[in-house]
């Protein structure tokens, strides 16, 4: 995270990093990772997951979304590397 090219990108990278060890410590102290958000919604259910795997989630499309923000900028401004 200290080599992050802007805060964005630190932030996510932190939420990835948090999500992985989040999970890893349940994998570690029970064996398995326990999901346990569950919602269900006009007969749809939607898979079951932990605030970990938010996190992972989140920081990837945090990345995703910096990277196609700065690219979109060197486009614009002509340079493209």
């Amino acid at each position: 995270m200290a080599r992050a090219q802007s805060r964005t990108q630190a932030v996510a990278l932190g939420l990835i990093i948090g999500g992985a060890l989040g999970n890893l410590v349940d994998r570690l102290r029970h064996g398995a990772v326990t999901d346990f958000l569950d919602f269900h919604a006009q007969g749809y259910h939607w898979p079951a997951f932990n605030l970990a795997d938010s996190g992972i989630v989140l920081g990837a499309a945090l990345l995703l979304a910096a990277e196609l923000r700065a690219s979109t900028s060197r486009a614009l401004s002509g340079w493209e590397a």
